[in-house]
């Protein structure tokens, strides 16, 4: 078995970086099909902090271009600390070209090293190394929703390709949200919900504190 620290993720980047160069900073740099469907997904993780009215930080595990914050920004939510983790210097470059610098900052890393109020992980788990199991990879999904539990005070949220589709492409990774579901409730705390009623194919999951 695969140890879940040790996966080598830079073939992702070489991946991600090469889409960047080709397709440009827009939502079809990320592997997304359009603004739209992009937008869908941040809407699904942002709905856990929209009924919040205090200001607060959020953490952007997998920041890409920093979409997520401009988003949250567009929604009027009252965000003033903006955090964004990647593991491409190239997106983070184009992030800090797009995103206000004086409420932001950007790190390197697969990993959140730091707290903030609210954490987030879009589409990160969708597309996995080549060659890698998938109870391995699974596993690897496991660890980084231990991350963000460990680095957020009010709650995070993440997403994943659902295992309920009837059509598998090649290479990505479909988790099971039952399966997340029955781990953070166990492994992570109570106050946890499951949606799967967006017009795509995958699923959100919100864990609040």
């Amino acid at each position: 078995m695969t140890d879940s620290s040790k996966i080598d993720l830079s073939p992702i980047v070489g991946i991600m970086d090469q889409r960047l160069e080709q397709r440009g900073v827009r939502p079809e740099g990320l592997y997304w099909r359009d603004q739209q469907s992009m937008d869908m997904r941040f809407d699904q993780l942002l709905s856990i902090c929209s009924r919040d009215q205090q200001s607060y930080g959020i953490t952007d595990l997998g920041c890409g271009y920093g979409g997520l914050y401009r988003r949250a920004k567009q929604l009027g939510l009252p965000v003033v600390r903006y955090c964004g983790f990647d593991i491409s210097e190239k997106m983070l470059a184009a992030a800090r070209t797009l995103v206000d610098a004086s409420v932001a900052e950007f790190v390197c890393a697969d990993r959140i090293d730091r707290v903030n109020d609210y954490g987030f992980a879009c589409g990160i788990v969708n597309m996995p190394p080549p060659a890698i199991a998938e109870r391995d990879w699974t596993r690897h999904v496991e660890s980084i929703i231990r991350n963000l539990n460990e680095y957020s005070t009010r709650g995070f949220a993440f997403n994943s390709l659902s295992t309920y589709v009837d059509y598998r492409q090649d290479g990505l990774y479909y988790g099971d949200p039952l399966h997340f579901f029955d781990f953070c409730k166990r492994e992570i705390g109570r106050k946890v919900a499951l949606l799967h009623d967006a017009d795509n194919w995958e699923w959100t999951i919100h864990v609040r504190k």
